[in-house]
């Protein structure tokens, strides 16, 4: 006897209904639909039928337009009323991401989840060098930045590596720095994601995160933008991991240093304990003295071509909080984070 076909049920055609969706600005890429996250999967061949033939629209001219749309359409038998908003750069106004919802005419719409933008642009080591990012509001209430705590930087630009050191999970400090140069270094670039777990200061909270990002080349000028927003469905971990509880059995504090940009980007003391002068840049070039750089960069170099080996102690002086300067000894540890991406342990001890 044959069997009969399975008959593709009406709910498949809008499945999606009430879910809000994210998707990269080139609408090729999805990020989310609802809770459920996607590790840029094809948007066209993932939305039901009416995400397919009356979201996707308009999340197109969101994105063409740089302006939000709300319309209702007639398709398949119904009214559907369709809304979608695009993402932009806060300096450049680029089209990042887009999200967007469906539902019937008559019901109303939810609240679209909370996703960050950012942009930074990209100078090269050396005089001048500048890392900072530029974020929409959205990305401290992705962090889980108290309302009432002043904010890490003054209006929509931040200081990346004070950024990091002070909102992501210890461990995951060195994984972001990797990821970055990743984009930065792409030969064809690539959309790429990192998922990680946020700590905001002052509070005990955790919140899983996932962070988007690409390199654009403007006019020969490069930058790396991209999205970041919660993984609502991922468990964060509710003890230190491996690497924090190692750490913590250092009496003295330990830094980790992009031996690129002579930057630190991890410290397990925030820079409290010698109290060094906290300069947002945390650029070696601003924390150190001018006359002590030249010994300090040898070690970095050293190390970076010496991985696992202890360097020589390094005499350095640094500015501190009330003024003056505090010489400290510094001992470095080269180490592989991720491919060809080496990061620098820095052990900081009072002078002997």
């Amino acid at each position: 006897m044959n069997k009969r076909a399975p008959q593709r049920s009406r709910h498949h055609t809008h499945r999606h209904q009430g879910k809000w969706i994210l998707v990269d600005a080139d609408l090729q890429h999805l990020w989310a639909i609802g809770t459920n996250l996607y590790p840029a999967h094809s948007a066209s061949g993932s939305l039901d039928t009416i995400g397919r033939r009356g979201l996707l629209p308009a999340l197109r001219a969101a994105v063409t337009t740089r302006h939000p749309i709300d319309r209702t359409i007639p398709l398949l038998g119904s009214t559907w009323r369709v809304r979608a908003i695009p993402l932009l750069g806060v300096v450049s106004n680029t089209p990042i991401g887009v999200l967007g919802t469906y539902d019937t005419e008559t019901t109303e719409l939810s609240e679209p989840p909370v996703v960050g933008t950012w942009e930074m642009p990209i100078t090269p080591p050396g005089p001048g060098q500048q890392l900072h990012s530029h974020v929409s509001p959205q990305m401290y209430e992705a962090y889980g930045v108290p309302a009432n705590k002043p904010r890490i930087a003054t209006s929509q630009r931040i200081d990346t590596s004070q950024w990091k050191d002070d909102l992501l999970a210890l461990a995951d400090r060195p994984r972001s720095r990797a990821f970055f140069t990743m984009l930065l270094t792409d030969v064809e670039p690539e959309l790429k994601f990192f998922d990680f777990t946020a700590a905001p200061p002052g509070t005990s909270e955790r919140y899983a995160l996932r962070c988007t990002g690409r390199r654009f080349d403007d006019n020969g000028r490069i930058w790396l933008r991209g999205l970041t927003f919660r993984r609502p469905s991922t468990p964060v971990p509710d003890a230190p991991r491996h690497l924090e509880a190692v750490l913590a059995l250092s009496r003295d504090p330990i830094w980790m240093i992009d031996s690129l940009y002579e930057v630190v980007y991890l410290s397990t003391d925030n820079l409290n304990t010698h109290d060094l002068k906290k300069f947002p840049t945390r650029a070696l070039a601003d924390m150190c003295h001018a006359d002590d750089l030249p010994a300090l960069r040898a070690q970095l170099r050293w190390a970076s071509t010496h991985l696992g080996r202890p360097s020589q102690p390094v005499l350095v002086r640094f500015a501190l909080e009330p003024g003056g300067w505090r010489q400290l000894e510094l001992q470095l540890a080269g180490v592989r984070i991720a491919g060809n991406i080496t990061g620098v342990w820095c052990r900081v001890s009072a002078a002997p």
